[in-house]
């Protein structure tokens, strides 16, 4: 199992450089396991549990992430990725033709 490692520079530049340390320790541990619950993501940051749903709600508005998706939380993960493989971050991470 390899561990994804997320391109700072690149997701900083798509987000305006307004990600908080925080915010980029929950988008570390959510690339890695996105299953992750907010209480163990909070355990973890050390932060309330809203807490935690204030920066994926800050995070889904940095992204553009408005849809009302029950899988918010993975769109996110996606998103991240595809920017950190990509120069652009507009491209897909991966082509299902």
């Amino acid at each position: 199992l390899t561990t994804f490692e997320i391109n700072k520079e690149r997701v900083d530049a798509v987000a305006h450089n307004r990600l908080k340390k925080n915010d980029w320790k929950i988008l570390s541990i959510i690339c890695d396991r996105p299953t992750t619950t907010n209480k163990e993501i909070a355990d973890l940051v050390f932060l309330s549990v809203e807490g935690v749903r204030s920066c994926f709600k800050k995070m889904y508005d940095l992204f553009e992430l408005t849809t009302f998706s029950r899988n918010k939380r993975l769109d996110l993960v996606i998103r991240v990725m595809e920017i950190s493989e990509n120069a652009s971050g507009n491209e897909p991470v991966t082509s299902f033709n």
